[in-house]
């Protein structure tokens, strides 16, 4: 009975040091997934959900779950930016620079530094105000970015009390 004791202690101090392989980091395997489904089709490895459930011991129900919860696709695009992108920026802008040389357009660059580098482009609002209508656009707009006058019931000064009604001291008619 002892022996077999010992044999179990050597069982388990060997799995806690294996003598001949290095330890693999341990993965989470929803992290994983979710970089498999970050990366390009053609870069994936293995190519289809089945296969990677098939390689992972992970049940294909449990991935397609996965990419319903919360949150999986806003982290699947973090790493899609984070890992697959993001290294391949400088190269990316070296070619359309090259093609900027050659074609004189701009278009693609801007596009990937909205997407990848969170380029925004940066705009100003001015009004003309020398036609009447514009003028007056420029009254509503400044009238209301300021505080109601107190002694006004509308921040453009015009009182909507109603109709004006005038005052007519012959109203009384006479039968």
């Amino acid at each position: 009975m002892m022996k077999d004791k010992e044999k179990q202690e050597k069982v388990i101090e060997n799995k806690e040091e294996p003598a001949s392989k290095e330890e693999e980091p341990i993965i989470d395997p929803k992290e994983m997934f979710m970089f498999w489904c970050a990366l390009p089709k053609p870069l994936r490895v293995p190519q289809t959900i089945e296969k990677f459930a098939e390689k992972y011991n992970i049940g294909e129900a449990t991935l397609y779950r996965w990419k319903k919860e919360d949150g999986f696709w806003d982290e699947v695009s973090k790493l899609r930016v984070n890992t697959f992108a993001r290294e391949k920026t400088s190269n990316v802008i070296q070619s359309l620079y090259n093609k900027i040389l050659k074609n004189g357009n701009a278009t693609e660059v801007k596009l990937w530094m909205q997407i990848f580098e969170g380029f925004t482009e940066k705009t100003k609002s001015e009004i003309d105000t020398s036609d009447p209508i514009k003028q007056l656009m420029k009254q509503i707009y400044d009238a209301r970015k300021s505080p109601v006058r107190p002694e006004s019931k509308d921040p453009r000064g015009i009182d909507n009390g109603g109709p004006i009604q005038e005052e007519d001291n012959e109203s009384t008619l006479e039968t």
